[in-house]
């Protein structure tokens, strides 16, 4: 059995049609990318040769697509794949049609927009709950390259996730440094 299924987990209890799960409005970079998350997560648990991963295919290939960037799917998938080997905790994503993001991909978002509003420090706080020092540079830089393809095409996480995990946003200078570092290779 592959290593990383272990670490990710596809949970199929959708959420009802509830009042919480109809308030709760994400943005349109949010909702690419947990789907996205999503679809890579169902290739990797299904079945292989299944409707399952057809669908997820079919989602991944359409989405980025549509959104009209190959260094984002590459990234997204270099640090989906990371986070499954490496992952010190088991961490839960929804399949594609749950309504609402589980803690884990709040976590996963709140991650995404940390590093496309500049915020290293958060973004590091927040994968350290799954990734070693050691592992953490290489899916920081291709997260940071995700978000950078994102933005090109106007693609901008919201500045507060309705759903939010840590606390408020800290920016300093070394921030800025070590984003620059990351977006000279892109």
């Amino acid at each position: 059995m592959d290593e990383s299924r272990q670490f990710l987990a596809t949970k199929d209890n959708h959420i009802a049609d509830t009042k919480e799960a109809r308030g709760l409005k994400l943005g349109a970079a949010e909702n690419f990318a947990l789907l996205m998350v999503r679809a890579w997560v169902r290739v990797l648990t299904a079945k292989r040769g299944s409707a399952p991963v057809h669908d997820a295919l079919n989602i991944w290939n359409r989405g980025f697509c549509q959104v009209g960037t190959v260094t984002a799917s590459k990234s997204l998938d270099q640090f989906m794949s990371m986070l499954a080997r490496k992952s010190q905790h088991k961490i839960e994503i929804g399949c594609p049609k749950c309504l609402a993001p589980n803690s884990d991909e709040q976590r996963i978002l709140e991650c995404m927009r940390a590093y496309q509003r500049g915020d290293v420090c958060k973004g590091r706080g927040l994968l350290s709950y799954w990734l070693s020092d050691e592992d953490m540079g290489f899916a920081e830089h291709q997260l940071i390259l995700f978000v950078a393809a994102l933005s090109e095409k106007a693609y901008i996480f919201r500045d507060r996730l309705p759903c939010s995990v840590g606390g408020p946003a800290r920016k300093t200078a070394s921030d800025a440094d070590a984003m620059s570092d990351h977006l000279e290779a892109f």
